[in-house]
């Protein structure tokens, strides 16, 4: 008895110790698109500057500066990319491109303008900006020709060119965020 008990001690040890085979593989990380908006803006504009991007949430127009994104960035002879990250979690239903607050700047060139969520984009090259946007005419000309914005200056007051959203812009972000 005392020779079986032993076997199985012996037995239950030599297996229950036995060694598995540790894989090397690890598992693929899965890459999620980004949940964030992001938007750029690809211009030639001279001085350096600030832009400013507003953005609402509820439907309206109503922009305050609680709800905006900064950028600041050095003038160019060259075009450059500037890119408003919306905050987290934050998908807008309405957006308004202030562009500038420094006096000198001259015309800006609008090469492009680009909204990115998660894996769909919204594109506009050149004079389709105007399509989507349209000027606050007490600040700002267009010459869709050429992509100009141009600022209006005079007065003791300066105001950077502006851009309020056409309704298209809020029916294509609407499709975007719901993946269509």
């Amino acid at each position: 008895m005392k020779s079986k008990i032993l076997a199985l001690l012996v037995l239950v040890t030599l297996f229950s110790c036995k060694e598995e085979p540790k894989s090397d593989a690890v598992a693929a990380p899965v890459e999620e698109a980004p949940k964030d908006f992001e938007v750029k803006i690809n211009v030639v504009a001279k001085k350096d500057d600030s832009f400013h991007l507003f953005y609402t949430e509820d439907g309206t127009i109503n922009f305050t500066e609680q709800k905006s994104v900064w950028v600041e960035f050095k003038g160019n002879e060259a075009a450059q990319d500037i890119v408003f990250k919306l905050p987290e979690d934050v998908i807008p239903t309405h957006m308004r491109l202030d562009f500038g607050v420094n006096k000198q700047q001259e015309d800006i060139k609008m090469n492009s303008f680009e909204i990115d969520y998660m894996n769909g984009k919204i594109v506009a090259n050149g004079a389709e900006f105007f399509s989507y946007f349209y000027p606050n005419e007490k600040c700002t000309k267009i010459d869709a020709e050429k992509s100009l914005i141009i600022p209006i200056k005079g007065g003791d007051v300066y105001t950077g060119p502006m851009f309020y959203p056409q309704v298209v812009l809020s029916e294509k972000i609407e499709a975007l965020v719901k993946g269509k």
